[in-house]
């Protein structure tokens, strides 16, 4: 929805959402608007990942599951952005089956994307259920396929976007396990030179010393020489036959090839824990001054508190430093609730320039929050949060339906089926929890974090981060010296969203003159008093305060500095806090009442360079 207003004190009456703005001085870690990448209403988002194009910095993808409780269905998606992250659209989407599951999607040079999604038969037998594979050649925007073969579970997918003898190879690697769990044991790969012939199934040989009771594929990447690796999360068990509880244990296996993917070496074990958690991994690579550093972040839960380790490999994969601490995590937590003691669902990425970018989530999964080191991996600069916290709990029964599931079976008490009786299951499953979302770097060095939130409808967020090894200072927004030119600016409001569990409320600004004559930068909107019905509403974080007044800078949005006459800037995020609101419940407001009950007014004026202010119409 887009209103336009060309007021001279133009009053914003808005009905939802929000994002997390750019503050205005500051430091190493700039954190960018918050984006919605999933469509409104479809469902929950879980099983994801996201990537961007290798070649230019414009291009992002995501994929994943997708579940709606209404249609009782998993579809595999496809959301792709053409702007950098600003704006994201459906690429495609496979509801070829009631469930769709397992995708993984990559980006490789000159537009070329690929998908997979593996389709289940009606009863969830993986012999008669397919993978199939989606290719394109614009970027996602349209797709040729699928391919189909053989089910291959948790399935991820890389390319080899090198120079080298097989540049351009499509690689996937996942397990051949479902029902028959010892066949999670078994790592089991394949490769394409194009896209559209799938090569012979690759069996990865198991490592000695000890036996693999289940492992998982969570990053599959190719270094600048050609060679494959891919990191598992693995459950293991000592060689000596002893099954005991006690003897079990987590670790992270890095696979190699050096051939094409005709051949793994037996895993190497990067890292090991007896804690009470899956060692979930993020890889990641970049240029270092010695040569490609290869590098791993995980979530470890032993010792009582769930902390993000971080290793560096520097012969692609085959020895690992010693593991780091590398959240900021307090020990005990300050009592806003703003802090989490755990951090768990690390998040990995490192750009063209050497840094590296680190996600994970606090206060179960509720707070995401982002670290980078610009000293390869020796220090990371202090943590800032990625979404509003705290968030709010809604009463209830409001949770509930969005986050049901129906099975064709009845759940034992253990988890499982009851396979002695017949009938159907109900679940209430909140599949935020269903593993680490994703980030990625770009081509021009930006950070892109994806996430999602618990009572939140299954909405999938992402936001630009950019990392500066050196302080950046912006100049503080004033408008002192600046002239009034409301009456010659029309506003356009979009991208309106409402995050009640945050209490935040966001909406994307651009300034439209209807002038004869240019404005010129410095061009600055001073907020007004801000209002609600509803609650108590504020400003968060403007790029400056004159008088108590909030002021939001658009002097970077201008291309060379001016916005001429009919041109529209690009838009600007404002923020909100919205405190003491009642809950989004019941039949609604009243459409007679509506206008009575504004969600929120705040009156704005805009001041420009006082060398705009000799217009002829004036």
């Amino acid at each position: 929805m887009i209103l336009e207003y060309a007021r001279a004190e133009a009053i914003l009456a808005a009905l939802i959402t929000v994002a997390w703005p750019t503050a205005a001085p500051t430091q190493s870690i700039e954190v960018g608007p918050i984006v919605q990448v999933s469509p409104s209403g479809t469902g929950h988002h879980w099983f994801t990942s996201i990537t961007a194009a290798p070649d230019d910095s414009l291009h992002l993808m995501a994929c994943g599951i997708r579940q709606q409780s209404r249609q009782n269905t998993w579809q595999g998606f496809v959301y792709i952005s053409d702007d950098r992250g600003r704006n994201w659209s459906v690429g495609m989407v496979d509801s070829s089956s009631l469930n769709v599951s397992e995708e993984t999607c990559t980006f490789g040079l000159g537009g070329r994307a690929y998908f997979i999604a593996q389709p289940w038969s009606r009863d969830w037998d993986v012999e008669h259920s397919v993978l199939h594979f989606y290719r394109s050649r614009d970027h996602g925007k349209s797709w040729l396929g699928p391919v189909s073969d053989r089910w291959l579970d948790y399935a991820r997918m890389a390319v080899d976007n090198s120079e080298g003898s097989y540049a351009g190879r499509v690689y996937v690697i996942g397990n051949r396990g479902w029902r028959d769990t010892s066949k999670f044991s078994s790592k089991e790969t394949f490769s394409s030179a194009d896209g559209y012939v799938l090569g012979p199934r690759v069996m990865v040989p198991a490592a000695s010393g000890y036996r693999v009771w289940g492992n998982y594929p969570q990053h599959a990447l190719v270094l600048k020489d050609g060679t494959v690796l891919g990191a598992y999360w693995s459950r293991m068990l000592p060689s000596d036959g002893d099954t005991s509880g006690a003897k079990r244990w987590f670790g992270i296996e890095i696979i190699r090839s050096t051939d094409g993917g005709r051949t793994f070496d037996p895993p190497v074990l990067a890292a090991r824990s007896a804690g009470r958690r899956d060692l979930i991994p993020a890889l990641a690579s970049y240029d270092g001054r010695a040569g490609t550093v290869v590098v791993l972040a995980w979530s470890d839960s032993a010792g009582g508190r769930s902390r993000v380790h971080f290793s560096r490999s520097l012969d692609a994969g085959k020895n690992w430093s010693p593991p780091v601490l590398v959240d900021d995590a307090p020990a005990v937590p300050p009592g806003d609730d703003r802090r989490g003691r755990d951090a768990v669902w690390a998040g990995l990425a490192a750009n063209r320039d050497g840094v590296i970018g680190i996600t994970w989530v606090e206060q179960r999964w509720e707070c995401w929050r982002f670290s980078a080191s610009v000293d390869d991996g020796r220090s990371f600069l202090p943590s800032v949060p990625l979404n509003r916290c705290p968030r709010q709990t809604p009463a209830g029964a409001e949770s509930y339906g969005d986050y049901l599931w129906a099975v064709p079976n009845i759940d034992s008490d253990e988890g499982g089926r009851d396979t002695s009786r017949t009938g159907i299951t109900v679940r209430y499953w909140d599949v935020t929890t269903a593993g680490p979302p994703g980030v990625v770097a770009d081509a021009a060095g930006a950070f892109h974090p994806l996430w999602a939130l618990p009572r939140d409808q299954g909405r999938l967020w992402t936001t630009t981060v950019r990392v500066s090894p050196v302080t950046v200072v912006r100049p503080k927004a004033r408008v002192q010296n600046l002239t009034e030119v409301t009456s010659r600016v029309a506003f356009t409001i979009t991208d309106l969203q409402y995050d009640y569990a945050a209490g935040v409320l966001r909406l994307n600004l651009s300034l439209l003159n209807h002038d004869s004559l240019p404005l010129r930068a410095p061009l600055i909107v001073r907020g007004g008093p801000v209002a609600s019905a509803l609650g108590s509403v504020a400003a968060l974080e403007p790029d400056g305060v004159d008088d108590g007044r909030s002021l939001w800078d658009f002097s970077n949005l201008l291309t060379g500095g001016m916005l001429r006459p009919q041109e529209e800037s690009a838009p600007r995020q404002l923020t909100f806090s919205v405190v003491g609101f009642p809950a989004p419940k019941g039949p609604g407001i009243d459409w007679n009442d509506a206008w009575r009950r504004h969600f929120l007014t705040v009156e704005l004026k805009v001041y420009a360079d006082q060398q705009a202010t000799s217009s002829p119409h004036r």
